[in-house]
């Protein structure tokens, strides 16, 4: 049996932990090849930080002296204030954007306070299907 990637099959992508060290054309350039790749009904989820979270994460970080630069790979190089609107750009449709800690966010591992987990965003979206997919149900009145 083989498996390979079939483009017009509805797929799942998770981008997270990723997004953050990536360069701003990269993460541009992944999020339209993903789109390109995508059927109508696929599923796209990652985590964002916000651009004010990254420049205080990277001016901390510059501050840390270790005897090795591990920390300088660490350094954040994309963050975005509105991650659904780079999404909606490449013609996903955003189903939500939750932070650490929301209600339908909380599963008791955000110990922080709240205001610093409004620089984290996790955003879920899906390629919404064409119009001439939609079948209106049999109990609608016309």
């Amino acid at each position: 049996m083989t498996a390979e990637f079939r483009p017009e099959v509805p797929t799942a992508w998770l981008a997270e932990g990723v997004l953050p060290y990536l360069q701003p054309h990269t993460v541009e350039t992944l999020v339209r090849l993903v789109s390109g790749l995508s059927a109508s009904g696929s599923r796209f989820a990652a985590d964002f930080v916000s651009t004010g979270f990254m420049a205080a994460r990277n001016a901390y970080l510059a501050t840390v002296n270790q005897p090795i630069n591990s920390a300088r790979g660490a350094v954040f190089c994309f963050g975005t204030n509105d991650p659904a609107a780079l999404l909606t750009h490449h013609g996903w449709g955003v189903t939500s954007v939750k932070h650490p800690g929301d209600h339908d966010a909380d599963f008791g591992r955000w110990v922080g306070p709240q205001n610093m987990a409004a620089g984290f965003f996790f955003v879920m979206a899906v390629r919404p299907l064409p119009a001439s997919s939609y079948e209106p149900s049999s109990d609608a009145s016309g």
